[in-house]
């Protein structure tokens, strides 16, 4: 290849032959050819529209120039399935081309790679396309709903137990998970039960209404048996641990609630040391009818 790096410095070759060629001979690359290689097609500003393909996942495996690249987690190795668009930058890789470009720190060399479409590790975006990815799938394969949804949990397992700091999970991202029953439904829709340590209340509660309101046991989602660091992932995911709070329109206003309650008390009515002989007697004290319902609770109490 020295024969393709002086070409590349005197630009004896146009770019998007260079690029075709590059793609060709890609999969014989060495690890330092590769990194020579990036190094001067940066160095020398001849990346043009899409750049060529020579840049590695972690399975050593050729990455296309249309997929999202990311840096790993720090100090940490993990593979994806093929089916997921995203890709994780090879770990050597990366240390070549660090000492190449003489740089300290990752942050610098993704900047140096922008061009080849790197970005910072994101646990949120790479959950959220694992999902988007499994929507589609089970769409086109329903009868494997099952097992597509217990991969994509896995491949989730695996990024969130890979990054040391547990970021919030995206409200906007919903993860659909297996049910009890068979059913598949938001991960926020759906409860611990019996088969977890912090379902058992849980239990007790929902077991009699409704079986599909608890999520799958651990070795429906994939998982050899439970533990408490699954448990703190699937709540992560958005399964409950608790009851939900649920507002819900009731059909009336605050006003209907209050004269329900008026009418609804026996006169004359006592409250500590107020007495109301009725209804009209109530109206009037409306300034104060906010405490009065306060020590009404509390004497109910």
């Amino acid at each position: 290849h020295e024969t393709w790096e002086s070409a590349l410095v005197k630009d004896e070759i146009e770019y998007e032959d260079l690029r075709k060629r590059l793609n060709e001979t890609s999969a014989t690359l060495s690890l330092d050819q590769r990194s020579e290689l990036i190094y001067l097609l940066l160095e020398n500003n001849m990346i043009e529209e899409d750049p060529p393909e020579l840049l590695i996942d972690t399975d050593n495996k050729r990455i296309s120039s249309q997929s999202s690249v990311f840096f790993p987690p720090e100090g940490k190795i993990f593979s994806l399935p093929e089916w997921v668009p995203q890709r994780i930058l090879n770990s050597e890789l990366i240390a070549s081309l660090r000492d190449r470009f003489r740089l300290s720190r990752v942050r610098d060399l993704r900047l140096r790679l922008e061009l080849f479409n790197v970005q910072e590790y994101n646990l949120n975006a790479f959950i959220s396309a694992v999902q988007a990815e499994t929507n589609r799938r089970c769409k086109e394969r329903p009868d494997e709903e099952l097992t597509l949804r217990q991969q994509a949990i896995q491949v989730m397992w695996n990024l969130y137990s890979s990054s040391e700091e547990k970021v919030s999970l995206g409200e906007k991202i919903t993860i659909i998970l297996p049910t009890r029953n068979g059913s598949f439904e938001s991960a926020k829709d759906v409860y611990f039960g019996e088969e977890y340590e912090n379902g058992r209340i849980l239990e007790y509660l929902y077991a009699h209404i409704d079986s599909s309101s608890f999520v799958a046991a651990p070795e429906k989602l994939g998982f050899v048996n439970t533990s408490k660091e699954i448990e703190e992932f699937l709540s992560w995911i958005g399964v409950n641990r608790s009851p939900r709070h649920k507002s819900m329109d009731a059909g009336y206003s605050e006003r209907d609630f209050l004269d329900y309650v008026m009418f609804s008390l026996k006169y004359p009515a006592r409250f500590n040391e107020i007495a109301i002989e009725n209804v009209q007697q109530l109206r009037e004290c409306y300034k104060t009818l906010r405490e009065i319902m306060m020590n009404c609770v509390i004497q109910q109490k």
